[in-house]
């Protein structure tokens, strides 16, 4: 059983929840918070092995709460918040940055019982930041990250290309933030997340790096030192005049946008001078995407288990064999100007 831990002030909320986890055999609510000094106090009496966490609650907010927890009793976290597209939604990211793993918009006070694919998803989220050790979570959540390094190369018709999951807006901005402006590719990223929260996560790495940082439009061609990202529920690809292509496709392997999609995109137009980089997550997407770029003459990078807070899609690809090189997420962005300068 998966004991949890609710962290929530509105008590319909909390209601709707323990109805959803009902019907679940493998999660048992262990107890409920209204603040995030309760959730402190029942997190250190209880030690669930997962929290959900609000953000805005009086006394103490979900960010201060998860401050401390992570400093005190690392537990895993996942942050459920109504906080989306609004000046505010940064405060989640801020969370996950924190040690949080993962977020999710709360559910409607009014359910549609015939639509399970909410309470599905968060189902699924919770089963999967239960697997991360508390451990782990104390070493990334202390691991520190160099400041920003200056680029002098110019580089035409390449592309830098991004996969990331659970445990990926964090390790996204630990990146981004070291390539300064003057960074020669563009960047194409793909990060599972609830899609109403794109554009709040976009916006939060639009604050903390240097680079412009974007929701991609379709049919705009891309620029350099610019990182996009699909607007939720779409696939990212690239056409041969490199300009944007946003598909409603079908999901690949139950993703929307997809980093396999993606990244084949980008091996079939920029060939060898194609970069793959697959961070944290869960699941084997991003594999056969690196694949499609090795296949091609393009270098691919992934995240080692170390710093990944969950390490299946890296290990996936290193295990299919389709990995150049494995590194710490504090050297990804020097391996990209190695392989940028050898080139």
């Amino acid at each position: 059983m998966i004991r949890l831990l609710i962290t929530e002030d509105s008590l319909s909320i909390v209601e709707i929840l323990k109805t959803i986890f009902k019907s679940d055999g493998d999660i048992e609510v262990v107890g409920c918070a209204k603040n995030g000094r309760e959730s402190i106090q029942l997190a250190e009496r209880l030690k669930p092995d997962v929290i959900l966490m609000d953000i805005n609650m009086p006394i103490m907010d979900g960010l201060e709460a998860t401050r401390v927890i992570m400093d005190k009793m690392p537990t895993p976290i996942l942050i459920l918040s109504s906080l989306i597209n609004d000046d505010d939604s940064s405060i989640g990211f801020e969370a996950l940055r924190t040690g949080a793993l993962d977020i999710m918009e709360k559910p409607a006070l009014q359910l549609n019982r015939s639509d399970k694919n909410y309470e599905m998803e968060l189902i699924r989220k919770i089963k999967i930041v239960s697997k991360v050790k508390p451990i782990h979570l104390i070493q990334y959540h202390k691991k520190g990250y160099p400041t920003k390094r200056s680029v002098c190369i110019t580089q035409d018709d390449r592309i830098l290309t991004i996969g990331a999951s659970t445990g990926g807006p964090p390790a996204l901005c630990s990146i981004l933030k070291n390539f300064v402006p003057g960074f020669p590719l563009p960047i194409l990223i793909v990060q599972h997340i609830f899609s109403a929260f794109t554009q709040g996560m976009v916006n939060w790495l639009s604050e903390n790096c240097s680079i412009k940082v974007k929701l991609a439009e379709n049919g705009e061609k891309v620029a350099q030192g610019v990182a996009y990202f699909p607007p939720g529920d779409f696939h990212l690809a690239i056409d041969n005049s490199h300009r944007i292509v946003l598909s409603k496709e079908q999901p690949i392997g139950g993703n929307r946008p997809s980093v396999d999609f993606m990244m084949r995109h980008a091996a079939i137009v920029f060939k060898e001078k194609c970069i793959g980089i697959l961070l944290t997550g869960m699941g084997r997407d991003g594999t056969e995407g690196l694949r499609a770029i090795k296949e091609q003459g393009g270098k691919t990078i992934v995240q080692d288990e170390e710093t990944s807070v969950i390490f299946g899609m890296p290990k996936s690809a290193i295990d299919a064999g389709v990995v150049d090189i494995v590194c710490s997420l504090e050297k990804i962005p020097s391996e990209v100007i190695n392989v940028l300068s050898l080139q």
